[in-house]
């Protein structure tokens, strides 16, 4: 859904043009690619790329862990320890805590692994 290039110290950020369409997958996604560049991971790669390529298993474990980096600074990003903590004790629901952040469910569902 995004691409974060790097070119002579200037990082360029390519999102899929569907992604117009739906601001919450939009958000997560740019979020997620400015976490690349911040967490300084490397092997961000396409996903349609990743299953058209063969690539050894030390190769793909750095690619997870890199795409995981991301992840996690996004969630971070956009869902503040504190005020997810607060909210958590009205026990709502992954999908009234992703409406309220304005993310996916699957946020929300690593953000709950994280606490």
């Amino acid at each position: 859904m995004g691409y974060i290039k790097n070119d002579n110290g200037e990082a360029f950020i390519l999102l899929n043009a569907k992604l117009r369409t739906d601001p919450v997958l939009y958000l997560c996604t740019m979020a997620e690619e400015i976490g690349h560049h911040i967490t300084k991971a490397k092997s961000n790669i396409l996903a349609k790329d990743y299953s058209l390529i063969t690539i050894t298993l030390a190769k793909s474990l750095n690619m997870a862990i890199d795409e995981l980096k991301a992840r996690i600074w996004a969630v971070n990003f956009l869902i503040p320890d504190e005020e997810f903590k607060k909210l958590t004790k009205y026990k709502l629901t992954n999908s009234e805590l992703a409406s309220y952040f304005k993310v996916t469910e699957e946020f929300i569902e690593i953000k709950w692994q994280l606490l």
